[in-house]
């Protein structure tokens, strides 16, 4: 009985076994871009710890998109994270594609207090001189709206500056008052312009929706063109690249 007993016992002790599989890396690089795809970001750091030969993949993918809104942390924590780790660690600039920055996530208890600091953080613009390889950017107001005079002068000429880039595809400005209708005409060779509850000052709507009009008739770039007012259906135009129009 007692030898009966014991065998049950060794039974029931798991035993943990190693099983060796050599995969060629272009197959786990495949896994890797997969899991990008899906968005497990959890994963893809977990990916990066197994060994230091996947650590640049995933890396790549980890930093291909910023987007200050998708953590319920203050937007000025986040941000400053972020700042900090390109600033120091400038390999991670280049793997930079898509920067969304917003004032703070939306369900922030002390948002009242956390927005503002969006339209006074000048080391915006140097963290835009750092990230060459963009292709997408958007600012968004998710709490405030302010007048565009009120974001520093140099967080302004960045902006245009980044709209006015080669290589890139989307802008997005979003919630933003009395934004300058000749300011349009700087947008013309971005494929992809989104403007969401952007007001300009009374005296210039008329002007400024024929400005935009004219941008779509007359740009080989602009290929789609977003205008969206608060509590309202958007309004889509599309340009002389693009196949369709809704």
């Amino acid at each position: 009985m007692a030898r009966h007993s014991i065998g049950r016992v060794i039974d029931l002790i798991p035993v943990k076994i190693t099983i060796k599989v050599d995969l060629p890396f272009d197959i786990i690089e495949l896994v890797i871009d997969a899991l990008a795809a899906q968005g497990d970001k959890e994963a893809l750091r977990n990916f990066a710890l197994v060994s230091s030969t996947f650590v640049v993949r995933c890396q790549k993918h980890l930093f291909r998109t910023i987007d200050l809104g998708e953590r319920c942390i203050p937007g000025k924590e986040i941000y400053r994270r972020f700042f900090r780790i390109v600033s120091q660690r400038h390999k991670f600039c280049a793997y930079v594609k898509d920067l969304r920055l917003v004032d703070t996530y939306i369900w922030d208890k002390e948002k009242n207090e956390h927005w503002g600091w969006l339209t006074e953080e000048e080391s915006i613009c140097d963290l835009l001189d750092l990230l060459p390889n963009l292709r997408t950017f958007s600012l968004t107001f998710n709490i405030g709206h302010p007048q565009w005079v009120s974001l520093r002068q140099c967080i302004r000429h960045a902006l245009m500056q980044v709209a006015r880039r080669p290589v890139i595809e989307s802008f997005t400005l979003a919630r933003i008052k009395d934004f300058p209708p000749s300011l349009l005409v700087s947008l013309v060779t971005v494929k992809r312009l989104r403007l969401d509850d952007v007001h300009v000052h009374a005296a210039y709507l008329t002007h400024s929706l024929g400005v935009a009009l004219e941008l779509v008739s007359l740009s080989p770039a602009l290929e789609t063109l977003v205008l969206k007012a608060p509590s309202a259906a958007r309004s889509r135009y599309s340009g002389p690249g693009a196949g369709s129009s809704s």
